[in-house]
């Protein structure tokens, strides 16, 4: 299955994610696929858990879309 979203959809979820890792949460580094070059992008981010000193860990396999990533975060 493949998703695609445009360049804005993508630009408005780096600026939510990085606002979010100004405070303290932890981005996950995947891949964007950009006309043939795959372009790391650090995306998801994750809170930390009350009481824990480090972030819980989320696994994705390589195969899946940031389209894809970014729908399961919305709740889509």
């Amino acid at each position: 299955m493949s998703t695609t979203i445009d360049a804005q959809e993508l630009r408005a979820h780096l600026s939510d994610y990085l606002e979010r890792a100004a405070h303290g949460e932890e981005i996950l580094v995947l891949q964007v696929d950009a006309g043939g070059r795959k372009l790391p992008v650090r995306l998801m981010a994750v809170r930390p858990e009350h009481g824990s000193s480090s972030p819980p860990r989320r696994r994705f396999r390589s195969d899946r879309s940031v389209a894809e990533v970014l729908a399961e975060d919305r709740g889509a």
